[in-house]
């Protein structure tokens, strides 16, 4: 014989169900959310909307940068000026720190038309970009292969002496139209969406492109394009392009430095007062990698192209 439950017996279990109710929402809640934290470094769409905090904390440290830019301004002697330079810096710095590479083109194309010296400007993109990739570089570490890095440095290494007797010797106006055409022409073939994934790219391809970029570093100020078309060509995502492209031309920006001043001796030696143009540019790269982080691989892919056509038609600009 079947005896009823009593009241309170039906309490107790109407509240263990909506415990047990609760517990499961709680579990989906958190499921998700850990779903969405590991899904959105990759750039995979998890479907959950995107919770915009009113201030980020990552966007303090540029701004204080950005604020001691703005002291060391105001006492310069040509405020104005300076002023000018460092917010070109940093939007340069944010806008190729998305990409890794291309701050020179960049930068260049503005600071060569409104800085007086010539030789300031191109110490002025030296602090800075050396300045913005060594920060990268630091920020990218745990991707960082020295085995993988090792056959690009080693065509670098080989071939960047040439490419600092080309610059100083030379003519390279034609080798800058050359390399122009080229990217361009990459760059619109990749924004298609057509970039071909090669079956086979073994160590050899690894050290001529490397070589390639120990030619282009001294030559066009811009060491990173062969590096970043080959390692898109190899298939890999975008943490492992950054990985080679972004410590391959901090190294390829330091010999070079190295080389230039060795052969010009005090010609290429740097003022201390240039070295605060390293706050606009590490603000600059804290900003641009928060964005490469919120890029899946074919956002990346797509602006890596547009970053190759503008910065090749730059260099058709400038041997012209």
């Amino acid at each position: 014989m079947n005896v009823p439950p009593q009241p309170s017996e039906v309490d107790a279990l109407l509240k263990i169900k909506m415990l047990g109710y609760a517990n499961r929402r709680h579990d989906l809640a958190k499921d998700a959310a850990s779903y969405y934290d590991a899904a959105s470094p990759d750039g995979q769409e998890s479907g959950l909307p995107a919770v915009s905090a009113p201030l980020k904390s990552w966007l303090i440290f540029p701004a204080c940068l950005a604020a001691i830019a703005i002291l060391l301004a105001m006492h310069s002697r040509d405020a104005g000026a300076n002023a000018v330079i460092w917010v070109i810096v940093f939007l340069s710095s944010a806008l190729c720190s998305v990409v890794g590479f291309a701050f020179s083109a960049v930068a260049g194309a503005v600071l060569f038309h409104i800085d007086g010296s010539y030789i300031h400007a191109v110490q002025t993109m030296l602090v800075a970009s050396i300045s913005l990739q060594s920060y990268s570089v630091f920020h990218i570490r745990k991707n960082v292969c020295l085995r993988t890095l090792a056959p690009f440095l080693a065509g670098g290494v080989a071939t960047f002496l040439g490419g600092v007797y080309i610059a100083i010797h030379e003519n390279p106006e034609i080798l800058h139209i050359a390399i122009g055409a080229f990217l361009v022409s990459y760059g619109l073939y990749a924004l298609k969406g057509a970039v071909p994934r090669l079956a086979y790219t073994g160590m050899a391809g690894d050290i001529f492109a490397g070589a390639l970029g120990g030619i282009t570093g001294p030559v066009a100020a811009f060491p990173g394009p062969f590096v970043t078309i080959w390692c898109s060509l190899k298939g890999w995502d975008k943490f492992t392009q950054r990985g080679v492209a972004q410590p391959y031309i901090l190294v390829m920006q330091i010999v070079t430095l190295a080389a230039f001043f060795v052969m010009n001796g005090s010609k290429a030696a740097i003022d201390w007062p240039l070295l605060q143009y390293a706050l606009p540019a590490i603000a600059g790269a804290i900003l641009g990698l928060k964005l490469f982080e919120r890029l899946n691989d074919r956002q990346f892919l797509s602006i890596v192209a547009v970053f190759l056509t503008l910065s090749g038609l730059a260099m058709m600009a400038e041997g012209l």
